[in-house]
C-alpha cells in the first residue's frame, strides 16, 4: 500500500501530465483545450491555495465559453456571407 504522501505526489504528477497534454492539444488542434488545462491547473491549486484555484478554474470556464461563442458566431457569419453571395433569382426564369 502506498503512503499518502506518495499517492499525492503520484496524483499531482498525473495532473501535470494532463495539463501538458491539454496545452499541446490547444496548440495543435483547438484553443478550446486550453480551457481544460486551466481547469486542471485550478484543481491542482485548490489544495494549496483555494482562492487561487477557484479563480483559475473559473477563468478556464470563462475562456471555454468565450472560445465556444467565438466559434459559433464565426460559423453563423460565414453562413450568412455564403447565403448573401448567392444571387436570388425568381422562379420560372
Amino acid at each position: 500500500m502506498q503512503p499518502k504522501a506518495h499517492a499525492r505526489v503520484n496524483r499531482e504528477t498525473w495532473m501535470h501530465a494532463l495539463i501538458a497534454v491539454f496545452v499541446v492539444l490547444g496548440v495543435v488542434a483547438s484553443p478550446v483545450f486550453f480551457a481544460g488545462a486551466l481547469a486542471c491547473h485550478g484543481l491542482l491549486l485548490v489544495r494549496r491555495n483555494p482562492a487561487q484555484g477557484i479563480v483559475t478554474a473559473v477563468l478556464g470556464v470563462v475562456f471555454f465559453l468565450v472560445v465556444l461563442g467565438y466559434g459559433v458566431g464565426k460559423d453563423m457569419a460565414l453562413r450568412d456571407n455564403a447565403r448573401a453571395s448567392v444571387p436570388v433569382t425568381p422562379m420560372g426564369d
